[in-house]
Parts: C-alpha cells; sequence; structure tokens
C-alpha cells in the first residue's frame, strides 16, 4: 500500500486512545477490499519493524526500564499509530518522542487492540509472511545502564527517568511504570 494512503486511514482517528482510536480505524479499514486489507498490514508491518533498533529499543527503555518482545511490539504499534509525524521523527530521532510520549503503561498495553486489528477484519498474512515478533535487533548495540541510557537520550531522560538515576542498567532493574515529569 502506498504509505500516503496508510497515513491518510490513520490520520484523524483519535491516538490519544487506543481503544476509541481503534473503533474509529476499524470502520475504515471494514472497506477496504480484502487485497487492499493485507497491503496495510504488511505496510503497518514494515513500518513497525524499521523501529526494530537498539536507537529505537533504547528510547523504550527511557521510558519503561527492562522491555519484553511482547512490550517493545506494543510500543512501536503506539508510536506508528500516533501519525505520520510522529513516527517520522521517531524514526530519524528517537530522542523526540519526548514531546509527544506515552503518558502512561496503559497507552502501549492498549496499543494491542490496534495491532490486531487488520486480522479481526480478515487480513492473512500467512505463516510465511513478516511479523512483527522474533526480529533481530539491528547493530550497532549500545550500552543499556541508566547512566548511557540518559546521556543518548537526553529529552527523554528529562521527562521519563527517575531522580536520581536508578543503579546499574535495565537488565538488572527490570521494567518500571511509565511516569512522565511535566
Amino acid at each position: 500500500m502506498p504509505l500516503d494512503r496508510f497515513w491518510a486511514l490513520i490520520e484523524g482517528t483519535p491516538a490519544e486512545n487506543p481503544d476509541v482510536q481503534a473503533a474509529a480505524l476499524k470502520t475504515r479499514l471494514a472497506a477496504l477490499s480484502p487485497a487492499d486489507l493485507r497491503a496495510y498490514e504488511l505496510t503497518f508491518i514494515g513500518l513497525a519493524n524499521a523501529l526494530t533498533t537498539d536507537e529505537h529499543l533504547g528510547a523504550a527503555e527511557v521510558i519503561m526500564g527492562a522491555v519484553s518482545d511482547d512490550v517493545f511490539v506494543s510500543f512501536r504499534t503506539w508510536v506508528v499509530y500516533r501519525g505520520r509525524a510522529v513516527y517520522e521523527g521517531f524514526l530519524r530521532e528517537p530522542d523526540s518522542l519526548a514531546a509527544v510520549g506515552p503518558s502512561d503503561d496503559e497507552q502501549i498495553g492498549r496499543a494491542e487492540t490496534l495491532e490486531f486489528l487488520p486480522e479481526q477484519l480478515g487480513a492473512e498474512i500467512g505463516e510465511d509472511g513478516p511479523s512483527l515478533y522474533g526480529v533481530d535487533l539491528a547493530p550497532p548495540k549500545i550500552d543499556h545502564s541508566y547512566a548511557s541510557l540518559a546521556q543518548r537520550y537526553p529529552r527523554l531522560a528529562a521527562v521519563y527517568l527517575p531522580i536520581p538515576l536508578p543503579v546499574g542498567d535495565v537488565f538488572s532493574n527490570g521494567p518500571r511504570p511509565i511516569s512522565r515529569r511535566a
């Protein structure tokens, strides 16, 4: 699916609440042919997987601490469904999400309703098709210590990291609730 058409389907849906957005988007997607719905799903997967880098994972870790594969999929889904400007900004510069990032865990958790929407409407990718899961991170590997993450993502750190910084890295501290400072 051409990117302009994909983004046109998403733009104007209420991105603040993934459940409400899913309901609005479901109406738009239901009008697509099966081939177009499949193309939409493939475009979504491609966009979300373009965010599967250590740089983007590091940004997610600043926001949420240690991030499982499932949570990283929901996070990437949330970014895509925030719209083209947020997505393209985050793709180019992960620290840009500081201005528009999530305010609580529920936003990321509920993004799952958007992730599976095309499948619920009958999009069939097939077992051999692309997937949001099990995608290997692209090099270079980054230091996942809180000190390094704060240095690498200063704007995100100013909004999301606890003060004082946790000792160690995200793996030794585990996940933490999203807490956005004003």
